[in-house]
């Protein structure tokens, strides 16, 4: 009798692992720390002022006739910002939606939750990545954009020109001198910070300035010395940074940042602003198909221009 081998069988049940491995981020650090407001424009706009120097002369002599003092004031500056259309959309035919599949329920329902995770992370890197804020031109088919996070960091012209706080003339953006930021420069923009009155509680970097916040632990210069116990443990994870003025920083990574550039913030200083929150959109029907789409119009808007920090690897060149 002629043997029967496995793979001669017809019939044979496919075995297929019921779910579906997907390593996509799906953490969005900038976006979920800040705040969110209502906007009821494309364009939005918020002020900012400053005090006048510490005057050591104010002092009167007894009688002093008020009239003969400065009454005189400065106005409040204004600065601006515009809504980001973002949207992604779903089609799936009626065949599709009614069969069985392995590792997911109905596909529509499957890459709904996909593409909302793409808008997701598609809304993080703009926050972070995105240049000047721009208005829509219709002629020219170029759509609005939120302005980004260095845009509006020690800047009022939308990261055209960098200057300094109008009351203490600090500087809260640096270029650094090389390609990767130094430990020297993320804590001489701290102080910068504190020197305008920023109050700074995030310090956030992707792994290309990993390094360079592990070795803040240790210096070759011997103010700093990593310290190995007994133990069979090695941590080079530095968590948090306390500068020498005292201001500690929890360090956040974040793979939607750019590459060798270093933000330090305080989320309660940075809105998302909302003209249409995320919402479900079924389009047109005209064949044996569903299409929905996902679409959301957000801005970003900076507090003070110097509340919050960056520092900024050189450019190659």
């Amino acid at each position: 009798m002629a043997e029967l081998h496995s793979y001669e069988l017809v019939g044979v049940k496919e075995e297929v692992a019921d779910w579906i491995s997907n390593l996509a981020p799906t953490e969005y650090p900038f976006s979920a720390m800040i705040g969110k407001a209502k906007t009821h424009n494309a364009m939005f706009e918020w002020q900012y002022d400053t005090d006048a120097q510490p005057d050591t002369d104010n002092a009167l002599i007894e009688g002093t006739d008020y009239s003969t003092l400065d009454d005189s004031f400065t106005p409040t500056s204004m600065l601006k910002g515009y809504t980001q259309i973002l949207a992604k959309v779903i089609k799936v035919n009626g065949t599709t939606d009614a069969q069985a599949n392995w590792g997911r329920g109905k596909e529509s329902n499957y890459q709904t939750n996909k593409k909302s995770r793409e808008l997701k992370a598609d809304l993080e890197a703009s926050f972070l990545r995105n240049g000047k804020s721009q208005a829509e031109d219709k002629a020219a088919k170029v759509p609005r954009k939120l302005g980004g996070y260095l845009s509006m960091v020690s800047s009022t012209d939308g990261g055209d020109t960098v200057k300094g706080d109008p009351l203490t003339g600090a500087v809260t953006f640096k270029t650094a001198a090389g390609e990767t930021p130094t430990a020297e420069e993320i804590l001489a923009v701290m102080t910068q910070m504190w020197k305008a009155g920023a109050r700074p509680e995030i310090l956030m970097c992707n792994d290309t300035v990993s390094g360079v916040i592990s070795g803040m632990q240790e210096s070759t210069s011997g103010s700093r010395a990593r310290l190995f116990e007994n133990t069979e443990k090695i941590t080079l994870e530095v968590n948090t940074i306390t500068d020498p003025l005292g201001q500690t920083v929890k360090v956040v990574y974040n793979r939607y940042m750019p590459d060798n550039t270093v933000y330090i913030f305080n989320p309660e200083d940075w809105q998302e602003m909302v003209l249409r929150a995320p919402r479900h959109e079924p389009l047109s029907k005209v064949g044996d198909f569903e299409r929905v789409a996902i679409v959301m119009e957000v801005g970003l808007r900076h507090r003070n221009p110097w509340a919050s920090g960056a520092v900024v690897g050189k450019p190659a060149a």
